[in-house]
């Protein structure tokens, strides 16, 4: 009888041997990862290891000097922002960039318009965009936010803001959600405000994050990827990046465990 294959995964996000720099300054050089889809995968290193750069060049914001990105399959190193936004990548930032005055529902609700035909068209009554309110409502019912839907956006704590960030790139509907420091200047109160909606996530989308905090990685990835003077010295999962002499020595100081 044939042995069965074993199948290979589907490939969300490919770099191959990606590169950048500014000016005669080389911050990143010869990048290359492999992510399937589904997967959480965080990219850790000091400050200054390009982690920013490479996030920025995976989101379109940028464009390398080196190399190819791929996603799905499809080449998109030189494709604008918007349209890597329109084939499903979508991103956070280190700081909140919401609408303060508006309301939480408001803030969501506008984030599902800005993906739709018509979004522009700002002369038609506000009943033509009820369904939109449904929709954002769906999503605040999922990350347990809805009884802060009909309240200012200023009025919420620093998690809370975070989450409804994260809220705003997943009503893009993204098969790729790209996370910069997601829980950056939370208390410990309220790091699980954020980190329970990722874990519940669906496996549809699939995770790249930048994170400092090493119990947030290590409780939210798959697969860690490490960062240092531009290069990747280290991949693997979470117990071999915890084992990783390399890793201790020039992130976690050799003593986390």
């Amino acid at each position: 009888m044939a042995q069965a294959r074993e199948s290979t995964p589907e490939i969300c996000l490919e770099l191959r041997n990606v590169g950048h720099q500014f000016g005669s300054l080389k911050v990143i050089e010869g990048i290359s990862l492999r992510v399937p889809k589904g997967e959480r995968r965080a990219i850790i290193g000091p400050n200054g290891a390009g982690k920013t750069t490479l996030f920025n060049i995976i989101a379109g914001e940028i464009r390398p000097t080196a190399g190819t990105v791929l996603f799905e399959g499809r080449d998109v190193t030189q494709l604008p922002t918007y349209r890597h936004a329109e084939m499903g990548i979508s991103r956070t930032f280190q700081t909140t960039s919401l609408f303060p005055k508006l309301t939480v529902l408001e803030n969501v609700g506008l984030a599902l318009q800005a993906f739709q035909p018509g979004s522009m068209q700002m002369l038609r009554p506000r009943s033509m965009y009820r369904h939109w309110d449904r929709e954002a409502e769906e999503l605040l019912a999922q990350s347990g936010l809805s009884h802060r839907a009909h309240e200012p956006l200023a009025g919420l704590s620093y998690g809370e803001q975070r989450q409804v960030e994260i809220l705003l790139a997943l009503a893009q509907k993204p098969r790729l959600l790209l996370l910069d420091e997601p829980t950056a200047g939370l208390s410990r109160g309220d790091l699980k405000q954020v980190q329970a909606p990722l874990k519940a996530l669906s496996r549809e989308v699939t995770i790249v994050l930048i994170e400092h905090d090493m119990d947030v990685v290590f409780d939210l990835v798959d697969r860690i990827a490490v960062l240092h003077n531009g290069g990747i010295v280290a991949e693997g999962t979470v117990d071999e990046i915890r084992k990783n002499e390399v890793v201790q020595e020039i992130y976690l100081g050799g003593t986390h465990r």
